[in-house]
Parts: structure tokens; C-alpha cells; sequence
């Protein structure tokens, strides 16, 4: 093997994350325990999923433990990226519908379905069955301005620190 080839393979080795490493190494290492993924992507990639998500929220409860403000200063989650529909001059604002089922939204809004459906994943089962609120509002904007008001600001899904400060009835999560 060309030593080019060999640098290469070890420097995305050595830069690789040390959990995706281990998982990786292990299903390939028939003394590992975790050899019995090997051929098993599709499911090393759903443990991925849930690492990152474990990660996320083990970050999140850390973020609320030292913000002096708690849950009231956290403004969003990144969940995961996301590409949004082509727009079709659709506007709604704050339109209810129960979370885990797309039949409750109307069919011109089944185009954003792939994006609340990312978002539905890091929520509980028995969370699926409460109502969201969904605003679209699809227009040109000019560069520099804001489309609906300025400033940063988030309509997302009420995390569970905002379930514990009594905040996800319309304060501030």
C-alpha cells in the first residue's frame, strides 16, 4: 500500500470521534462483543442516532444547571438539519395539530411533514399524541430584513425542563 494511502487512512482514523471509532473498530474485531453489528449498518447507525441524541440532551441539562436563568434562557435545540420544501406562498400561523399524526395537517402542508416528523423523534411515545402548533409563511425577503419580526426568536417544541418550570403552556420555552 502506497504510504500516502496509509497517512491518509490513519490521520481520518486518528480524527475520527472516539465513540464512532469504537463502534466501528469493535464490529469489526471478532473479539469484540460488538462484532455481532458487523454488516449491520443500518443498525450502527441507529445507535449513532441514539449517541447523538443522548449527547444532545445530556448537554442541554448541563446548559440548565449553570445558566443562573435555568430553562428560561434556553431558546431552541438543534434537533438535526433539515431542508425546508420549495415554497408555494403558503401562511399559517400557529395551526394545531396532534403532533404524531400527519393526517391532522391539511394536504398543502404534508411537504413540511418530513421536518416536523425529524423533530417528532426526539420526543417520547406518549408525547405524540399532544397537540403542536405549526406556523408556515413562505414570502420574499429582502436581504437585511426580517420576514416576520426582527431579533432571534424560535416557535419550537416544548422541551422537558419546560415541562418541570410549568413553562409549556405559553411561557417562555
Amino acid at each position: 500500500e502506497p504510504q500516502a494511502c496509509q497517512w491518509s487512512r490513519e490521520f481520518r482514523c486518528r480524527s475520527m470521534h472516539l465513540v464512532a471509532r469504537t463502534l466501528l473498530a469493535g464490529s469489526c474485531d471478532a473479539e469484540s462483543p460488538l462484532f455481532k453489528l458487523d454488516g449491520q449498518a443500518d443498525l450502527l447507525g441507529r445507535i449513532w442516532r441514539y449517541v447523538i441524541l443522548a449527547w444532545a440532551h445530556e448537554l442541554l441539562e448541563e446548559r440548565i444547571s449553570t445558566q443562573s436563568g435555568g430553562a428560561d434562557d434556553i431558546a431552541f435545540a438543534h434537533v438535526d438539519n433539515v431542508s425546508f420544501p420549495q415554497p408555494k406562498g403558503r401562511n399559517v400561523n400557529m395551526m394545531p395539530f396532534v403532533l404524531g399524526d400527519r393526517t391532522t395537517l391539511p394536504e398543502e402542508l404534508h411537504d413540511y411533514w418530513p421536518m416536523i416528523a425529524t423533530c417528532l423523534e426526539t420526543l417520547p411515545d406518549e408525547e405524540l399524541l399532544r397537540v403542536g402548533y405549526l406556523t408556515v409563511h413562505e414570502s420574499e425577503v429582502r436581504a437585511g430584513a426580517s420576514q416576520r419580526r426582527g431579533g432571534l426568536h424560535t416557535e419550537g417544541f416544548v422541551r422537558e425542563a419546560c415541562d418541570a418550570s410549568g413553562g409549556g403552556g405559553g411561557g417562555r420555552c
